[in-house]
């Protein structure tokens, strides 16, 4: 069922289908959304660059990836709490020079200088050409077996420094230098990494609408920015729309989980913060159940501290075929866009299971029959196509969407059907375009 032929019958039974975030921010190109390399990035020889990335990379998201992966983004601050690793970039024809070669790396913050020994490089990603994806897709489309060569690698070392609680503004230098296994030193060209507080990431320029609202959310797991989660705040507070949307709470709440230290200093803050703000972000720090936002202010009105204690998120990992499953999806996305982790984008690619009700629902609109109400067969094949068009959408423009869309495919456990329809994102008509946007979904 193509989108634009449903516009008419479908519109009065279509979820909120991952429209009001998604549109005109998933075709940004990758530099915007986090996935930009420095400068100095070269193919066919080694790059002598320290590459800073952060821990959640190497923690998380590459324990759910293959060997081959699209480039991390390239971290250019860090704010308390968070962690760092050290890798440099090695091309296919350095691989044997450097087979068993060391890191050793001197970060200098605040006037002291802490030294990491030489450690192998050991955690070793094969990175994607741009735009491999879609040129794999494209051969395999055409029947072409590709061994895809990975023309550079990116090797980093176990040692991470994390910022500190108490970090105040600084700039931090790093150095580093690769040990070979006889003996050999490679200077790699020092790096430069902004550590920066809660309080400068707070009083950053506001957002100026509610794109680059969207835009900044949607590369937040590429490179977290905690302390401007309460400026995003600030903004919903002024944006009554944005203030019923389950899925932004969903991604405030997901955001502030993975860095309590930063929900604590928005809540040490919330006091001098406006009133309109206050009454928003409460039930935030209530719901992310990880710390204490304390008692409803006395200065909230009955109807205010109501709004505190009923607003709640929905389930959004429930997949229950009724209408607000897009607005769930939207939820799932939110959850991704605030954590990388991989388990929305499997459970969203699990909907492309439905292929079958979507087919059923094209008869139905072949055969003149209008729907009185939407059945749960109807809902499914609505999710099949809201769901496959967000995955394509957003694995072009989104290095570790796509990624995990290869862990999905290759997982023996995948169900045959979705991984069919992986295989076909990229050329299925019917996801090619979004789905008619309607009113957002609203939390009481």
């Amino acid at each position: 069922m193509a989108p634009r032929e449903t516009k008419s019958k479908w519109r009065r039974i279509l979820p909120n289908a991952c429209i009001a975030l998604i549109a005109g921010l998933c075709l940004l190109p990758p530099a915007a959304i986090g996935q930009q390399t420095p400068k100095e990035f070269t193919l066919g020889k080694l790059d002598p660059v320290l590459f800073i990335l952060g821990d959640q990379v190497v923690e998380q998201q590459w324990k759910s990836t293959l060997d081959q992966i699209n480039m991390p983004a390239y971290w250019r601050q860090v704010e308390p709490g968070q962690c760092i690793r050290f890798g440099v970039e090695i091309s296919k024809d350095d691989v044997e020079k450097f087979r068993g070669a060391k890191l050793e790396v001197n970060f200098t913050a605040g006037g002291h200088d802490q030294k990491f020994a030489a450690e192998p490089m050991d955690i070793v990603k094969k990175l994607k050409a741009d735009n491999g994806d879609v040129t794999n897709a494209l051969l395999a489309k055409a029947g072409i077996k590709l061994n895809p060569l990975a023309l550079v690698s990116l090797a980093v070392s176990h040692s991470k420094w994390c910022a500190p609680a108490d970090a105040a503004d600084d700039t931090a230098s790093i150095q580093g230098q690769i040990v070979t296994a006889d003996g050999k030193t490679f200077a790699l060209k020092p790096a430069n990494l902004a550590i920066k507080t809660f309080a400068t990431a707070a009083a950053a320029p506001a957002f100026a609408d509610a794109k680059s609202l969207g835009a900044w959310m949607q590369h937040y797991y590429a490179a977290p920015d905690p302390g401007r989660l309460l400026p995003a705040m600030r903004f919903a507070a002024s944006d009554p729309m944005l203030q019923r949307r389950a899925d932004f709470l969903q991604f405030l709440v997901s955001a502030y989980k993975v860095s309590p230290l930063a929900a604590n200093d928005a809540i040490r803050r919330l006091p001098q913060e406006s009133h309109a703000t206050r009454v928003y972000a409460l039930p935030v720090f209530g719901l992310t159940g990880i710390v204490n936002p304390g008692p409803i202010p006395d200065d909230f009105t009955p109807e205010e501290k109501s709004r505190v204690t009923r607003t709640y998120l929905p389930n959004a990992q429930s997949m229950n075929p009724d209408p607000q499953i897009g607005a769930r999806m939207d939820m799932l996305w939110n959850i991704f866009f605030a954590t990388g982790d991989i388990a929305p984008v499997r459970k969203i690619s699990g909907l492309l299971a439905w292929r079958a009700d979507h087919d059923k629902l094209i008869e139905m609109k072949n055969s003149g029959e209008k729907p009185k109400q939407p059945t749960p067969d109807i809902m499914r094949g609505i999710a099949y196509v809201t769901a496959g068009w967000s995955l394509s959408a957003l694995s072009r423009s989104n290095g570790l969407v796509a990624d995990y869309l290869d862990t999905i495919k290759a997982a023996p456990d995948t169900d045959p059907e979705v991984k069919m329809q992986l295989a076909g994102l990229y050329f299925n008509k019917d996801f090619q375009r979004p789905q008619p946007s309607v009113p957002p979904a609203s939390h009481p």
